[in-house]
């Protein structure tokens, strides 16, 4: 039985997407991610959904550690790897499929900064692929689209989470030779109304609209990352990983995904081809490798990926590095982040306050004059609300 309850579910889409009467759609939860809702009076009980669903037909996987490879790889073009959130790996793959006449499929920012999977076709385009972002994307119709490309015979990358890629290989049902799957380490999915939320704070705060987002700017350096925002009005915003509220939210665990607390898909042998993440722990580990700028670390998980790996090493600087060494310097590969105990009353917050009241709220104290600013600024507009301060001023 598909879970609807939301202790399990990925909000994967394999069973939206396997559905063959389509009564099977994506409704968003009150804290703001997908869950599946079965239209019953249409359902015929085929249960394709429970064979496409990652997490109750299990993908089967018979890789041991032996054979897996792990490089630290960074890109030989610079522009590309400043890009990147890390070493540009992802860059150099995607570069390599679409060399060959290939698609990439991959996670990228709609006009109003929310997160979708689509498809690229050429080169320049991977620019909207390229780089973190801290937000479960809407699958959609991705995985329709990744098996028609398939059965014509053409080269596909998928690039999405360890769930995200099984949900494609479970709504496939089987393998192709054509397909490339990348997975990434991950700390969770934070909830796409939190991101919501966020922007409207931002926009509030700068008195404009966003015109570009960067997740992981490396301006102050790669162990050093900042949000990053450009606004239309010119100004610019950047906060690092641990001062910025939306990040704070994320990393301390307290916006995700229920099903990430107990992340079903970690593990050292990924189903995936492809395994992408910073090499954290490489100055440690081989610090001559590491110029603050952004390194990869690229598990190569089958015969398949490395053959391709080889291709794309035209575009890469790598080194071959310990399998356990690396895992140990990145333990979100095998363990689930911690369920922080308010994380269930900051999303109801969030829920019913403006984001900087239930961040003030459940991560830091607010003081009551700013809750009182705020929610002036919030019931009278900015207008009225610098021009109701600038008369308190005069006075």
């Amino acid at each position: 039985m598909i879970d609807r309850t939301g202790k399990d579910c990925t909000g994967c889409y394999a069973c939206v997407s396997a559905c063959p009467k389509a009564c099977i759609r994506m409704e968003e939860n009150k804290e703001g991610f997908w869950y599946p809702k079965i239209q019953k009076e249409q359902c015929v009980k085929c249960n394709l959904c429970e064979k496409a669903c990652p997490v109750l037909s299990k993908i089967p996987n018979h890789k041991t550690e032996k054979d897996i490879h792990v490089y630290a790889v960074t890109h030989t073009n610079e522009k590309t790897r400043t890009a990147s959130s890390s070493g540009g790996a992802f860059s150099a793959l995607a570069e390599t499929v679409l060399e060959q006449g290939g698609v990439v499929f991959g996670a990228a920012f709609d006009e109003n900064y929310a997160v979708h999977h689509i498809f690229v076709e050429e080169v320049e385009d991977l620019s909207k692929l390229r780089g973190s972002k801290y937000v479960q994307s809407r699958i959609g119709k991705a995985y329709e689209q990744a098996e028609a490309f398939l059965k014509e015979g053409r080269p596909v990358l998928f690039s999405g989470t360890a769930c995200q890629t099984s949900g494609l290989l479970g709504y496939l049902g089987r393998d192709y030779e054509n397909l490339y799957t990348q997975d990434l380490i991950c700390h969770g999915v934070p909830s796409p109304m939190v991101w919501r939320k966020y922007l409207e704070y931002r926009q509030t705060l700068e008195r404009s609209k966003i015109k570009k987002i960067f997740f992981r700017d490396k301006g102050h350096g790669w162990h050093n990352w900042h949000l990053a925002i450009d606004f239309e009005n010119g100004t610019h915003y950047a906060q690092s990983q641990f001062q910025d509220k939306m990040i704070v939210s994320y990393l301390r665990g307290k916006c995700s995904r229920l099903s990430c607390y107990d992340c079903k898909f970690k593990q050292k042998c990924r189903t995936a081809d492809f395994t992408l993440a910073d090499f954290w722990g490489i100055q440690d580990f081989a610090p001559e490798l590491d110029d603050d700028k952004g390194i990869s670390s690229c598990y190569v998980n089958s015969e398949k990926a490395q053959l391709l790996f080889e291709r794309a090493k035209i575009h890469l600087k790598v080194t071959e590095l310990d399998f356990n060494m690396a895992v140990s310097g990145n333990l979100a590969m095998i363990e689930s982040e911690h369920l922080p105990e308010n994380r269930n009353d900051f999303l109801k917050e969030m829920k019913r306050k403006p984001f900087e009241m239930a961040y003030g709220k459940c991560i830091d104290e607010m003081s009551f004059g700013t809750k009182i600013r705020w929610g002036m600024r919030r019931l009278l507009g900015n207008k009225q609300y610098d021009a109701l301060k600038a008369l308190g001023k005069r006075k």
